[in-house]
């Protein structure tokens, strides 16, 4: 029932403050199934509000999908980085990466550090955000920032046991910051 009130919630676009006694959920380990599904439902539904704010401790969840919501909104953008590096379900980096593209300006060039993934998709999706920051009119990249956006998607772009659609992206990328 507590499950189906927060899905509720969500479908009326209830503001995400009506929820903070479930929000709890996302940042306590679970003691049941019941409390699991719930901490997912409550990220997905913060997810879907868009509420990076309220999802940053998430990240820290015992349960990946948790952690991915919260990673796919831009939660923390700085614990975004490192769990590019340290995660290891490739989902959940896939969703950081998201995340980072989602918040862009400087902060999301670590983004790069996913460019060498061992999962394609998480490559890919890296490649992706990389070239999507080329187009963040928010932001005005210095010299070494393009640099270092540019020497991921190249390196990617040439790697010839790089993944097709990741090299696929990656040129991509590059015709976005205007290199190709």
């Amino acid at each position: 029932a507590r499950v189906w009130s927060l899905s509720f919630l969500e479908r009326l676009k209830i503001p995400a403050q009506a929820m903070r006694a479930l929000i709890s959920q996302t940042t306590q380990p679970p003691s049941s199934k019941e409390a699991l599904l719930l901490a997912r439902v409550s990220a997905g539904s913060l997810r879907a509000l868009g509420r990076a704010d309220l999802l940053t401790e998430a990240l820290k969840h015992a349960d990946p999908e948790v952690r991915a919501s919260a990673a796919a909104v831009g939660a923390s953008p700085t614990a975004l980085c490192e769990l590019l590096t340290t995660e290891p379900w490739p989902f959940v980096r896939y969703e950081a990466t998201r995340g980072l593209e989602r918040v862009g300006g400087a902060v999301a060039l670590c983004v790069s550090e996913a460019i060498d993934d061992e999962d394609e998709r998480v490559q890919a999706r890296a490649a992706q955000a990389l070239g999507a920051l080329a187009l963040d009119s928010s932001w005005r990249p210095t010299q070494e920032q393009r640099s270092l956006a540019l020497k991921a998607l190249t390196w990617l772009a040439g790697e010839a046991r790089a993944p097709l659609n990741a090299r696929e992206s990656a040129f991509v990328g590059l015709a976005q910051w205007g290199s190709l």
